[in-house]
């Protein structure tokens, strides 16, 4: 902003000059004053305003985002915006201007609206490089891009004025530049960077607040790398530079946090029990019981530390101490007590709650972890269920068998007996056909079920091993997938995917130091799985040569066929592609073979008949293979040539014809002989295949031998 002691002396001297030069200057002098009362100095009380306001929200100088503004305060950027934007519209000759640019650029920044910042500083750079503000002009493009994809730029950027600001002996934007430096660094972990920019920071800045916040990031970055001394000392400076009762309080917590590394509990303690009783840091309780937990934790006194856990959990729902708590009580009920059912819920609860966005993504991972592992037991189960109703003949309940009776012979003379008899007898025969008839049925439906559940227990060993490599891969206890894979291998030794559970027995016992048993189980693989990647994997782990895939076999005897065309052994490398194609005639090698032997006798042995018969077949044979479409061209030339040669013929025939009605004449012997040379039918090539195919058919060829014999 220009002072006011610069314009109005200038609307004084305009008494007493009257040259038209002078008068211009007393004009533009006026300009600027009645721009500034009537729209700078609005702007400037409003932008100002909206800027206190929204640096009141941001205390802590590295979160990673620019702080949303509010209603209130959008609405007056956008003010700010609309009567700059009148200055730079209506008093272009106003040394205002420049002013104005940096304004709109900095409200724009705060509406986060970065590109259109961007381009304001850079507008005000390129019409103003001498302008007061050309320096925070940088300095705040800097800080735009970095809130864009273009951190890269924004930090060689950021260099480049801090450079200029220091040889400038500028030191509030040698501050500013490094501290935006730092929340780079900040964003990226890159502690080396902190470390280094940090302390030239605190050497710089005359902004106790940030100092304090700096030496905190200088302490995590130490205590980061293991420097536990160094981030003792740096979180040690804290309290010197604020006044902040959070802050004081953040550096205490993380001091005891190193002493609690480093096993001096005891002061540990001490520090915690003196932040505990004052009533400045009521507001922090949570924290400090939940580092007592850890406290206790460190000294593996669990009783003590889930005691805490426990009161956090239940006393501070709504903070995020609860969430943090809430994933401790989980681990410790999935890795000391193995009660999954119930750590599953406590992550599920502290997912819900408020936790750090690194701890969640821990959280998240574990709690689908516990799921997976809940869906396969369940599947396990419900299938053994399934199984145990299968292996059960069904009951005889619809048609009971007849309870037999005894014949009393006395009563055969009895006409009313008999008849009694006749009828149970044949009721018992119809009976018994209809029982038999439904043992039938059960004994079909019973064996069926039997298959049925024979497969069930197949993929129950399928179930059981994802659950076992969730143990050993996922969850690192191969003691608790060892059992599994063990009953996999004696039930079934011969399925699809015992290689696979033989190859992670193996890993077991590599990983518990048996390497004789781990050495015998690759080595079986290697003998007994020849047609898998895994056999493949064992051979380098046991220096033993490469075994080829049955799906490779093409690609090798392809590369041997190739290998004879090196060596001029062209028959042979043709009787090779021959075989390829008949054996994977449903693969791309087919083809692929057919095309070289077309090359072959095209190229290298020049029978054009022959090659023509080989193209005409991979055509027929294989019309929609990319190797098809090599040849077409090909094709349709050597066609119309043969339609030419045709059509000559019967040109010469005809003529012979007209000549036999003709007295005949003696012929010259040069031109009988020049007239029965045979032309040649060539393939011209106007750039060279690439090797590939083959097949024998000769129609072609005796039909051109026909028309030899006919000429």
């Amino acid at each position: 902003m220009k002072e006011l002691k610069i314009i109005l002396p200038l609307i004084f001297v305009s008494i007493f000059f009257s040259s038209c030069a002078v008068t211009n200057f007393i004009k533009k002098g006026f300009d600027d004053f009645t721009t500034y009362f009537n729209i700078y100095y609005n702007a400037n009380k409003i932008f100002n305003e909206a800027e206190e306001e929204l640096l009141k929200q941001q205390k802590d100088l590295f979160t990673t985002k620019v702080i949303a503004p509010s209603g209130t305060v959008t609405n007056k950027l956008i003010q700010v915006i609309e009567k700059c934007s009148k200055i730079l519209q209506y008093h272009q000759n106003s040394s205002l201007v420049d002013d104005a640019l940096f304004m709109i650029g900095k409200a724009y920044y705060y509406q986060r609206e970065y590109p259109s910042a961007i381009r304001k500083f850079s507008e005000l750079l390129a019409t103003f490089p001498n302008s007061e503000h050309s320096l925070e002009s940088k300095l705040w493009t800097a800080r735009s891009y970095a809130q864009t994809i273009e951190v890269d730029r924004a930090l060689k950027l950021l260099n480049e004025t801090y450079s200029e600001a220091k040889d400038a002996r500028n030191k509030k934007v040698v501050s500013q530049t490094l501290l935006e430096i730092l929340k780079i660094y900040f964003k990226r972990n890159d502690y080396e960077g902190i470390i280094n920019t940090g302390q030239e920071f605190v050497k710089t800045s005359n902004d106790k607040e940030a100092i304090a916040q700096v030496y905190m990031q200088i302490g995590n970055a130490y205590a980061k790398l293991g420097q536990l001394d160094k981030a003792l000392e740096n979180f040690s400076k804290v309290n010197k530079y604020t006044s902040d009762y959070y802050y004081i309080f953040k550096s205490q917590i993380e001091y005891t946090k190193i002493l609690r590394e480093k096993g001096k509990f005891d002061e540990a303690k001490e520090i915690l029990d003196d932040l505990y009783s004052k009533s400045l840091f009521s507001d922090y309780k949570d924290y400090i019981e939940l580092e007592y937990a850890y406290l206790y934790l460190n000294q593996k006194d669990t009783v003590n530390a889930l005691n805490y856990f426990i009161k956090v959990d239940t006393t501070y729902q709504s903070k995020e101490t609860a969430g943090i708590a809430q994933y401790e009580i989980a681990n410790y009920l999935e890795n000391v007590l193995g009660n999954l059912d119930s750590a599953k819920h406590y992550y599920d609860k502290s997912l819900r709650s408020q936790i750090p966005d690194d701890l969640k993504k821990s959280v998240q991972l574990k709690s689908n972890l516990l799921s997976r592992y809940t869906n396969l037991w369940t599947s396990i189960q419900n299938l053994t269920k399934q199984i145990s109703t299968l292996r059960r003949f069904p009951g005889d309940t619809t048609y009971p068998k007849p309870q037999e009776i005894e014949i009393d012979s006395s009563m055969l003379n009895d006409p009313n007996y008999l008849a009694d008899l006749q009828e149970y007898l044949e009721e018992k025969r119809r009976e018994d056909s209809l029982y038999f008839e439904k043992l039938k049925r059960d004994s079909l439906t019973y064996l069926a079920n039997l298959k049925t559940a024979d497969s069930l227990e197949v993929n129950i060993a399928r179930i059981k091993f994802d659950l076992a490599t969730l143990f050993m891969v996922d969850y690192n206890k191969p003691d608790s997938a060892y059992n599994h894979l063990i009953e996999i291998i004696d039930k079934f030794p011969d399925k699809d995917f015992s290689e696979r559970v033989i190859y992670a027995l193996a890993s077991y016992y590599e990983t518990k130091g048996e390497k004789d048993k781990a050495d015998s189980l690759y080595r079986h693989l290697y003998d007994n799985f020849t047609d898998t990647e895994i056999s493949n994997i064992v051979a380098r782990r046991l220096n033993l040569p490469p075994k080829f895939l049955k799906k490779d076999l093409p690609e090798l005897e392809y590369w041997e066929a190739e290998k004879l065309i090196g060596q001029k052994k062209y028959i042979e490398a043709i009787d090779k592609l021959y075989q390829i194609f008949q054996k994977y005639e449903k693969t791309d090698h087919a083809p692929k073979s057919l095309l070289l032997i077309g090359h072959i006798y095209e190229n290298e042995l020049m029978q054009y008949d022959s090659a023509y018969s080989v193209y005409k077949y991979l055509k027929d044979k294989f019309p929609h293979s990319l190797f098809t479409q090599r040849i077409n061209q090909k094709l349709i030339a050597y066609e119309i040539e043969l339609q030419r040669k045709e059509l000559e013929l019967k040109m010469s025939l005809d003529s012979l014809d007209i000549q036999n009605q003709i007295p005949e004449q003696k012929p010259d012997e040069n031109e009988i002989i020049e007239n029965e040379k045979e032309e040649p039918i060539e393939i011209k090539i106007e750039e060279p295949i690439e090797p590939d195919s083959k097949i024998q058919d000769s129609k072609i060829q005796e039909k051109q031998q026909d028309k030899r014999r006919r000429r």
